[in-house]
């Protein structure tokens, strides 16, 4: 048995519909990317303040960068250097210390993207 198409009808919706999808999507991950940033800060290593407050996200659309940005950001991140010499041992702020964005980012994208979509 032979299925023959002759004519496919394209309904113009499809499109209008894809744009909307696309528009929400890209707003419900401009959410949570600064559900991360607002959360890090939280938790980021603080004693002047200096690094909670150059967290920024950047990019458009369907992709988003969360950083901090001063020159020891990724030092508090990692809580060492980048060749595992100088080990942060203590941070002056309790609650706080390494992976502050990483443990941040993995807990709120486990929840999933459906409480970042518009209503």
């Amino acid at each position: 048995m032979a299925v023959k198409v002759s004519s496919v009808r394209i309904d113009s919706n499809i499109l209008a519909n894809k744009a909307a999808i696309d528009q929400n999507l890209s707003a419900a991950i401009y959410n949570m990317a600064n559900a991360i940033l607002q959360t890090s800060r939280m938790v980021a290593p603080m004693k002047t303040g200096r690094l909670r407050y150059s967290g920024q996200v950047t990019g458009y659309g369907l992709e988003r960068e969360i950083s901090y940005n001063t020159p020891y950001a990724a030092y508090q991140e990692r809580g060492m250097r980048k060749d595992g010499s100088h080990v942060v041992r203590r941070y002056t702020t309790a609650g706080t210390g390494a992976h502050y964005l990483e443990k941040t980012a993995e807990a709120i994208v486990q929840k999933g993207i459906q409480p970042y979509l518009p209503p």
